[in-house]
């Protein structure tokens, strides 16, 4: 196992910076800004490791890169945009100039992420716009100014929810307002790269839409290529994530893989050239090509990540060195990780990296589990391999985000794999012919509408088939690490055949085990207040153990977390009696709402004051909260279904 990681540096390197970054992240959500707890926990850190090291009598390169790593992680960790600590938590309106980021005005969602300065420090925002207020289109780059009321945003405080507010945080984005009119608009230069590509990939999806007779064929060949998921039927989607196939309509190694065949085919008479830079011409060519489709879809985390990893190995390759897939990959996550720490915390990077190394690490095995003597049979053992082989090291982290397993799966792949290598090329060809004839682009059109229909029917009677799915499988971050390590553990005992491997393996498996008995103990014997909104309106729950009474017990928004907690009974109550009831139960806990205003709640717990508000606060919800004089320490975004949990004493 030793020898394994040390042939191979970048494990070192880029599991070091994830603790680095997870221990300073740490400090940094105690201290908020104080830089020197920040470098004081970088620097113990940093010199626990350095004596780990000087004991085991490594060499000074290993004491050199560990230092490196700790400087990058601060410098990349004080260069990021983060929140402005609990002072900043104002409902004060005031006139505020924004920097455009990334937008969804096409998608009829007016809304975007924008950089504002406040204080002298950048922020990142959520906007949200009236209808009326754009007159103009809104791009990447573009900047806006008016009066706006930025809030705090407050993620769940249970992973059972999934909210859109966790994923913003996530991303650094910690404020969001309601902007009820734009006094000041200046659009951006037309000369970005940024731009350009999504320029291109505009009128990409336009020449799809042209050439295919239906739109929901259409929106399938657009996420097919460009991974725009956004006006994709939600039965199909559905489909797809129900039947273990939903990793396709993610761009990602599988499509950039494809782009790099072609790309490599299109190359081959350059190979051939006697000239002594025909190599590096070659090299070029494929880079410009991979980095330009990799621009075109949007640079998501799995895109990103495979056009690292290719760039990676087509260097190798032009240097005439022999490539690491392993050492690559977490090279690959290194510099991804070091350039942006958020990255580690996307689902799309995890997933997709786990994908890579399950498939570098178990293929070889399930390879041998078949092989057919006949050549045509390859290519199917070839795709049964890989499916199989994704799952190992991809499945605790689906079922920990999605709380689901397709059984099916393999028999999906089979078909939707080759089905979309196909796609993506007819797809092409349909956008290459529309620049000559869009007669002959929309025969192409016809042809690439028949195999959607094929597929999609394959999938909603695959989805249709008794026991094709495992869902409400919940596991916790806890469990989910300790089955990948068991998996870890096993890889390396077929790699050394060492049997204190294999011992560690089944340890890490038995924990498993017996954390589940763990949780299903604290879980009977726990109690919380679940405030939430449901049909525009303020609704409360309360669970002791698998028992729950609520306002609302029929409504859908609590559904995972009555999964979660094994919920065999609920009790209607009204809203006022729970109230009533809450401030019996515990004191030190009230709520009441807001005298002038039905959408507004006042949450009185352990001394803080927090406002709950259901919809976007205006200047009359600030004015209507000065009024009544409350001392506010929290504002509590809940009109994106973010529930808020309350543990209780029992």
């Amino acid at each position: 196992m030793l020898a394994y990681t040390l042939a191979r540096p970048f494990i070192y390197l880029f599991l070091g910076l994830c603790l680095s970054i997870a221990a300073t992240n740490l400090y940094y959500s105690l201290y908020y800004e104080n830089t020197q707890a920040n470098s004081l926990v970088s620097i113990l850190f940093a010199s626990i490791l350095l004596i780990v090291l000087l004991k085991k009598k490594k060499s000074i390169a290993l004491v050199t890169i560990a230092i490196f790593l700790f400087c990058l992680n601060e410098y990349v960790h004080l260069n990021q945009v983060h929140d402005l600590g609990p002072s900043s938590n104002s409902h004060k309106f005031q006139k505020i100039e924004f920097k455009i980021t990334s937008d969804n005005f096409i998608n009829k969602k007016h809304s975007c992420i924008a950089i504002a300065n406040i204080n002298n420090k950048d922020v990142q925002c959520k906007i949200s716009f009236q209808d009326r207020s754009i007159n103009y289109p809104l791009q990447y780059g573009d900047m806006i100014s008016g009066s706006i009321c930025l809030t705090k945003i407050n993620g769940s405080s249970s992973r059972t929810f999934n909210t859109y507010p966790d994923y913003l945080l996530n991303k650094h984005i910690y404020y969001e307002g309601f902007m009820s009119k734009i006094d000041h608009f200046q659009s951006a230069s037309n000369n970005s790269l940024y731009k350009m590509t999504q320029y291109l990939a505009t009128q990409i999806k336009n020449i799809l839409i042209q050439t295919c007779s239906k739109p929901e064929n259409a929106n399938l060949l657009v996420s097919l290529i460009l991974g725009d998921k956004t006006d994709l039927n939600k039965d199909t989607k559905q489909a797809f994530l129900s039947t273990g196939t939903a990793h396709i309509l993610a761009v990602s190694g599988l499509h950039l893989g494809l782009v790099y065949y072609l790309l490599s085919l299109v190359c081959k008479p350059i190979r051939k050239l006697k000239n002594k830079n025909s190599k590096l011409m070659e090299s070029i060519l494929i880079l410009t090509g991979i980095w330009a489709f990799a621009l075109i879809t949007g640079l998501g985390s799995s895109i990103l990540r495979a056009a690292v990893m290719f760039s990676f190995i087509q260097a190798s390759n032009c240097l005439k060195r022999k490539n690491d897939s392993v050492n690559t990959l977490f090279a690959c996550g290194f510099f991804m990780a070091a350039y942006n720490p958020c990255i580690l915390s996307d689902i799309g990077f995890q997933l997709s990296f786990s994908a890579v190394l399950s498939i570098i690490w178990f293929n070889p095995y399930f390879k041998r589990i078949w092989l057919p003597k006949a050549k045509l049979l390859l290519p199917i053992r070839d795709l049964f391999s890989i499916s199989c082989s994704v799952q190992v090291l991809v499945s605790p982290i689906s079922i920990f985000y999605f709380q689901q397993f397709p059984l099916y799966f393999l028999i999906s792949n089979l078909i939707w794999i080759p089905l979309s290598f196909l796609l993506m090329i007819l797809g092409s060809i349909q956008v290459f012919l529309f620049a000559f004839s869009q007669k002959f682009a929309s025969l192409i059109g016809i042809f690439s509408e028949e195999l959607i229909q094929f597929g999609v029917g394959c999938l909603k009677c695959i989805q249709k088939a008794p026991y094709s799915i495992l869902d409400n499988i919940w596991i916790n971050d806890v469990q989910a690490i300790l089955i990948l390590c068991s998996f870890i553990f096993l890889k390396f005992y077929f790699i050394t055949q060492n049997s204190s491997m294999l011992i560690k393996s089944l340890v890490f498996a038995v924990s498993v085990c017996l954390s589940t008995y763990y949780t299903e103990y604290t879980i009977s014997k726990s109690r919380e207040l679940v405030l939430y909104k449901y049909n525009n309106a303020f609704q409360m729950e309360l669970r002791e153990g698998h028992h729950t009474i609520g306002s609302s017990p029929n409504s859908n928004t609590l559904s995972k977390y009555r999964s979660l907690n094994k919920i065999n009974h609920t009790d209607s109550i009204t809203l006022s009696e729970l109230i009533a009831l809450t401030s019996k139960i515990q004191e030190e806990v009230s709520i009441h709402p807001i005298k002038c205003s039905m959408k507004l709640y006042c949450l009185k717990q352990k001394g803080t004051t927090k406002i709950l508000h259901l919809n976007n606060l205006t200047e009359a919800n600030a004015k209507c909260i000065q009024g009544e004089d409350y001392k506010i320490s929290t504002y509590l975004n809940m009109s994106q279904n973010n529930p808020i949990i309350i543990k209780l004493q029992k």
